[in-house]
């Protein structure tokens, strides 16, 4: 997964979607000429002096770009780490591309959202 941060929450996205990975200056991030993926979600951006990234995602039609929150994570997840949406949750989502959870092992750890890049893009 490349993990990073979006509207507050850690998000992750299969790494065989990411082609690239580029630093961008605030500037480029500012001026929304970029698209960016709190947009996309319909989250609001944190402004934290974060850095960010621009990613180059593989799609059926080709390549597009979208700005992420850094710092980005590349990790790998155990499969009985990851959950599927609870039906009810699936239902009442408004989380565009939501697909499942990844919970630590131990418990204690950060919960990801992990989202299929490729329908939330398409859309």
């Amino acid at each position: 997964l490349v993990v990073f941060a979006a509207g507050g929450w850690r998000v992750g996205i299969e790494a065989r979607h990411v082609a690239a990975a580029t630093p961008v200056t605030c500037e480029q991030a500012t001026a929304g000429a970029l698209n960016k993926l709190t947009t996309r979600l319909g989250l609001t951006p944190t402004d934290h002096g974060t850095s960010c990234q621009c990613l180059a995602v593989h799609l059926p039609t080709g390549f597009q770009t979208i700005l992420v929150e850094g710092p980005l994570e590349l990790r790998s997840l155990p499969c009985d780490s990851i959950h599927p949406l609870p039906t009810l949750v699936a239902a009442r989502n408004t989380l565009k591309g939501l697909r499942a959870l990844a919970l630590q092992p131990d418990g204690h750890g950060e919960t990801v959202l992990l989202l299929d890049i490729q329908a939330l893009l398409s859309s």
